[in-house]
């Protein structure tokens, strides 16, 4: 009798340790967002409706000055008014509220479920197999609360709207979750949630940083790279800057400038009175912001990539910069799909280089399109750390670039003379319409054919490829340049056609498709030699 209650003991026992296990598996992982959240998604709104009902309130307040004796009138309907901003404020905030209470986050098996019960039960999942990285940023609020802004992108190009997903979780959270999922993703399906949750209990924080207990190690992935950081000083932020000025924004700045002081000297021509002040003043104001403006292009990626740092480990690469905005990015390096090097007008002329890497799933948000592996710098120095951080592709970086040949010229000239053609058609009918010969309408038609042929001999000057057995470079610009690398496994396509005279000269151009987000999948072959795309080809079908 004893033993048959021991044994029901042992059973009793055993199915509890089962059930603990089993809860532990569907709910030690699943969470909401930060409450913040809230804050970050109605604060806006919120602030925008106090800055429009301040407006009113100003108007009402000097129809109450106006209207002393009525005073009870107007404020009873300004109470009205108040009282039914605040009834909307109130249902706004519930539903928030409702949306953040009813909304949960699991990692269930190999996918992230996100669960929103509010008027209808919707889930989502994604299979962490097909997230290509976990970024996390931090703005200022994020900062004083000590949360962070989780973005998921999806290697899903056609569905990349619909899967890339943010959450907002406390720092320790987000990087515990950045974690488990590539510890996950490295598995290959080895590993579930429950299990690496197990294996990580502790979550511990070491340094500010995320210990990598729930990631695989080094020995366990087996290589060999030297963990390698490439940070940059002051120095370095600020030149970063000068390089990457927009020319547009020099031009405006000039243009502005140079207006206002023609303003002022006609002014003090013509005798100052009050009317050329305030046009002096106005046209003075306008210089200034446009050449606050230019400055500020400077100025602001100093801000923005603050503390710049690069770090190559195992088989992924960390990025993280920013002062006012603080960004993380992890980025496995099998979802590096290509890198781009880009280069101003005035990097080209300092020859200086900048590297971006092409990563499925990233750039589709508008805060991803600026950001960068490498900053500007010497090509020795950008080949020098390739080959430490990104060893991948620093042999594509050292291909020798070939030019248009110069019969390409002859191809480059038939849109010259129907750009003509167009021009002075259109100077023919303004002259028409007008009813009268106006030098100025002569000199508008000519410079915009002198743009026309900038930019067509910019082109040709710019326009190069490259190719060997694994890599393929091309090369496009007008003033500035880019140039990007891929490697043949990750091209989807690529196509080619050629008109007559292209045909005669035996040059081809085309398109090749990479796999990656709408921004980077498209990119234009220049005309190259037929047997240069027969070879293509050859490497294409031979990958």
């Amino acid at each position: 009798m004893k033993k048959r209650n021991r044994s029901q003991r042992i059973y009793r026992s055993g199915s509890i340790r089962s059930q603990r296990r089993k809860n532990m598996e569907t709910t030690e992982t699943k969470f909401r967002n930060h409450i913040s959240i809230v804050i970050e998604r109605f604060g806006t709104i919120f602030i925008g409706i106090v800055i429009v009902l301040a407006g009113s309130a100003l108007d009402d307040l000097k129809e109450i000055v106006k209207h002393m004796d009525n005073l009870k009138e107007h404020l009873a309907d300004e109470f009205a008014g108040a009282s039914l901003f605040l009834v909307l404020f109130l249902i706004a905030l519930f539903w928030q509220l409702r949306r953040w209470a009813k909304t949960y986050i699991s990692i269930q098996g190999q996918a992230i479920v996100i669960e929103k019960n509010t008027w209808n039960r919707k889930v989502q999942t994604i299979g962490i197999k097909h997230i290509s990285n976990v970024n996390l940023s931090q703005n200022i609020l994020e900062m004083m609360l000590g949360t962070c802004t989780v973005k998921l992108d999806t290697d899903s190009f056609s569905t990349a709207d619909d899967t890339d997903v943010k959450l907002v979780l406390k720092k320790e959270k987000a990087e515990w979750f950045r974690q488990t999922v590539f510890a996950i993703m490295e598995s290959e399906g080895n590993r579930s949630g429950a299990e690496v949750y197990a294996q990580d209990t502790n979550h511990q924080i070491e340094s500010g940083a995320y210990k990598e207990t729930a990631g695989i190690t080094d020995e366990e992935n087996g290589k060999n790279i030297t963990e390698t950081t490439v940070t940059a000083n002051v120095n370095d932020m600020i030149w970063h800057g000068v390089f990457a000025i927009n020319l547009f924004a020099v031009l405006l700045a000039v243009g502005g400038i140079g207006g206002s002081v023609s303003k002022l000297l006609s002014g003090i021509q013509e005798g100052i009175s009050g009317q050329n002040i305030l046009e002096i003043i106005s046209g003075w104001a306008v210089a200034f912001f446009i050449g606050a403006t230019a400055v500020w292009d400077t100025v602001k990626d100093f801000i923005k990539y603050y503390q710049y740092q690069v770090t190559r480990k195992s088989d992924k690469i960390y990025i993280s910069y920013g002062l006012l905005k603080k960004v993380s990015y992890v980025i496995p390096v099998k979802r590096i799909h290509g890198v781009t090097v880009r280069q101003t007008w005035i990097a080209r002329i300092f020859k200086r280089y900048r590297v971006e890497l092409i990563n499925v799933g990233m750039g589709d948000d508008d805060e991803e399109k600026d950001a960068f592996f490498l900053l500007y710098q010497s090509r020795a120095d950008v080949i020098e750390k390739m080959q430490k951080l990104l060893p991948e592709f620093a042999e594509a970086i050292e291909l020798p670039m070939q030019r248009q040949k110069k019969s390409v010229i002859l191809l480059k000239a038939i849109p010259a003379v129907i750009w003509a053609v167009i021009l002075l058609a259109a100077d023919q009918l303004a002259k028409e319409i007008i009813g009268a010969h106006f030098l100025w309408i002569n000199l508008v038609c000519a410079g915009g054919w002198l743009v026309v042929l900038v930019i067509l001999a910019g082109g040709y000057v710019t326009d190069a490829f490259a190719c060997d057995k694994k890599s393929l470079a091309v090369s496009s610009g007008v003033f500035g340049r880019e140039t990007t690398y891929m490697h043949y496994p990750q091209i989807q396509y690529f196509s080619v056609n050629q008109n007559i005279v292209a045909k005669k000269l035996r040059v081809v151009k085309g398109n090749a498709y990479l796999l990656a987000s709408a921004s980077d999948s498209r990119h234009d072959l220049p005309y190259m030699p037929e047997e240069a795309v027969e070879e293509l080809k050859e490497y294409l079908l031979a990958r």
